[in-house]
């Protein structure tokens, strides 16, 4: 899954970042799972947050979701601030979990080197 998201804030990426670490380290007293690595690129000023969560059944994990998020500072042409989220997830269910959890580490880096290459979308309000 991919997602383009656009909040108007007067917080930074850096802000919004340490909020959804915030989320995800209250998280880990129910999802054993959770984990995640945070990148900053310092010549872009842009922040990555690379992170694993899941949910069980009767204590059974069901699924599992692994997203990379890119944050970046952004104005528009109109002069609406906020922060971009760039995203993508991927899941996986039941018996494949443990081959969705081999690729994940597998492929990580160059996914979020990846996800670090591509052109940020251009985000107009009116």
């Amino acid at each position: 899954m991919l997602t383009i998201d656009f909040n108007i804030t007067d917080a930074s990426n850096k802000q919004v970042i340490q909020a959804k670490e915030k989320e995800l380290d209250k998280r880990k007293a129910t999802d054993v799972v959770v984990n995640y690595e945070q990148f900053e690129n310092e010549q872009s000023g842009e922040y990555m947050l690379d992170f694993i969560v899941s949910d069980a059944n009767q204590d059974k994990i069901s699924v599992v979701e692994h997203n990379t998020y890119r944050y970046q500072n952004y104005t528009d042409k109109t002069g609406h601030k906020g922060v971009v989220l760039f995203a993508v997830s991927q899941r996986g269910y039941l018996e494949k979990i443990g081959n969705f959890i081999q690729s994940v580490k597998e492929n990580k880096t160059a996914n979020i080197n990846k996800l670090a290459a591509y052109q940020m979308p251009k985000i107009e309000l009116n």
